[in-house]
């Protein structure tokens, strides 16, 4: 009997509770002039604000109602990333380079480091050296697991490439990434070390597709844990919508004032909060009036 008292007091307890998605962050969006599909740029701080890799804690709200969109990757650049393959992404900012010669192993260690865990993929090296030069070199990321005196590396190398004079030096990374610290292992072997002087970093560009409408307010929420992909009707009309549509732009985000996802009016009333106490209250009443009478028979 105590347990289905606890069972039954947990459940109504979670009822009156149930508020939905909480949010770390939001935005207000760019007020339209007129009722129409529009793209929202998702920039690389906005990415790094971001709790899911895949973005599926990015939600748009007009008030409480939940706003569908469509997800994009690989559009033009409204920035000036460069002319070298550049054309579909976007910088990131305030990366910092720290540079180390290692004598004893004859290498080159470059630290690369953000404010924030942006999304990366793709770098672009600016280096100098004598006119012919070919440097075998690392692409890697901290070992988590990492301790001293074990004969580990504190890094783990994810890929290799080449640095060659005469050709530019891209790193492209693959997949869904995250990244506030990256570095760059370059085996100079018996060679002069090269003069690193820039290394740019850039995400590939992507954007959001809504329907908004004429003079509403719109907000942009993420940073919510263990969110699922939105799953939207407007999911199945991505070829009929055009790409090439007018951008606007999200605001400086803040931490979220409201956290709730979209909610039913009848959970979030008084009158079910009062009529779910009442049901507790009697519920309680109930069985403690059983508990009592069983304790009564056990001693007759």
């Amino acid at each position: 009997m105590r347990y289905k008292l606890y069972i039954g007091i947990a459940l109504l307890l979670s009822a009156l509770n149930g508020k939905g998605q909480s949010f770390k962050w939001q935005a207000s969006l760019e007020q339209v002039t007129k009722s129409g599909f529009y793209n929202i740029a998702l920039t690389p701080g906005l990415i790094a604000k971001t709790e899911s890799q895949e973005l599926a804690d990015i939600r748009i709200f007009e008030k409480n109602r939940e706003i569908a969109w469509l997800l994009r990757k690989g559009t033009d650049s409204t920035d000036t990333a460069g002319t070298l393959n550049l054309k579909h992404y976007s910088s990131i900012p305030g990366g910092t380079v720290k540079i180390q010669e290692l004598k004893d192993s004859k290498q080159s260690l470059i630290t690369l480091t953000f404010d924030k865990a942006y999304q990366v993929n793709k770098l672009r090296l600016t280096v100098e050296g004598f006119r012919f030069y070919r440097r075998e070199a690392w692409l890697a990321e901290p070992n988590p697991n990492y301790k001293p005196n074990r004969n580990r590396e504190p890094y783990n190398r994810m890929l290799s490439f080449v640095i060659l004079s005469g050709k530019p030096a891209i790193i492209e990374l693959s997949g869904q990434n995250r990244y506030k610290k990256l570095y760059l292992i370059i085996e100079n072997e018996d060679n002069t070390p090269l003069t690193v002087k820039k290394i740019d970093a850039f995400q590939e560009n992507m954007h959001l597709t809504a329907y908004l409408e004429k003079d509403k307010r719109y907000t942009i929420k993420t940073g919510g844990l263990n969110m699922s992909f939105p799953r939207y009707d407007l999911d199945y009309f991505n070829d009929s919508i055009s790409n090439n549509l007018p951008f606007i732009k999200a605001g400086n985000f803040s931490p979220a004032q409201t956290l709730t996802k979209q909610q039913s009016s009848f959970f979030i009333s008084k009158s079910w909060i009062w009529g779910a106490l009442t049901i507790l209250i009697a519920f309680i009443g109930y069985l403690s009036y059983r508990m009592i009478n069983e304790m009564q028979k056990k001693k007759r």
